[in-house]
């Protein structure tokens, strides 16, 4: 039974995780904006003249470091897991799909991504398996101080928008978007997410 669950979680954190991926590189490649954190990546390497890869490494052990001190359980296989796969999925979409041309596109496309990156964050952390490490710090927060998700999420993203504009990020129109939007869209599909997951495959 034990393995069983172990298993299943960590199918649906693969899965969560290569829809999250796609959704970051359609959002990319709509070149109208993405993840806030994307902004601080942005600004960072700006700043330290680094590149935005390793601006993302930095970020993520800072924020790790954080995740861990504030609420250890947040993390688990599926921090590793998480950031493996998405990689690979945002790889892989991003050598298939092209640029629109026209400006409306454009933000059409990446606010599509945006929202699918909402999408498979949702699915992948609904199984309570592991997460990356600033979905355990937002995680973290909300379950610490008993705040809803969606807007513990919207504080986050929008300190992180803050952060990145004045670190001299480049803010896109979806990234405003994914503001005010993501949580929401993650804590529904988590949600519900829960409901199937308890419902019929028996894992909590």
């Amino acid at each position: 039974m034990i393995m069983r669950k172990i298993i299943l979680k960590s199918i649906i954190v693969i899965v969560g995780s290569f829809i999250m991926g796609a959704g970051v590189a359609i959002a990319v490649c709509g070149r109208q904006g993405a993840d806030p954190l994307a902004v601080v990546w942005d600004g960072m390497s700006n700043v330290f003249t680094i590149t935005v890869g390793q601006a993302n490494i930095v970020l993520n052990i800072v924020l790790f470091i954080i995740a861990f001190l504030l609420d250890k359980k947040q993390l688990n296989l599926g921090t590793i897991l998480n950031p493996i796969f998405s990689g690979i999925s945002t790889d892989f979409v991003m050598s298939i799909i092209t640029i629109p041309e026209s400006l409306s596109m454009q933000i059409l496309q990446s606010t599509l991504g945006v929202f699918i990156i909402g999408i498979g964050i949702g699915m992948y952390t609904s199984v309570n398996f592991g997460k990356s490490a600033y979905d355990a710090l937002v995680f973290g927060v909300a379950s610490k101080y008993g705040l809803k998700l969606f807007l513990t999420r919207m504080i986050f993203d929008a300190l992180m928008l803050i952060t990145g504009f004045l670190l001299g990020g480049t803010i896109g129109v979806s990234t405003i978007f994914a503001v005010l939007c993501m949580g929401k869209i993650i804590s529904i599909v988590y949600e519900k997410s829960r409901y199937y997951e308890l419902k019929f495959l028996y894992i909590a």
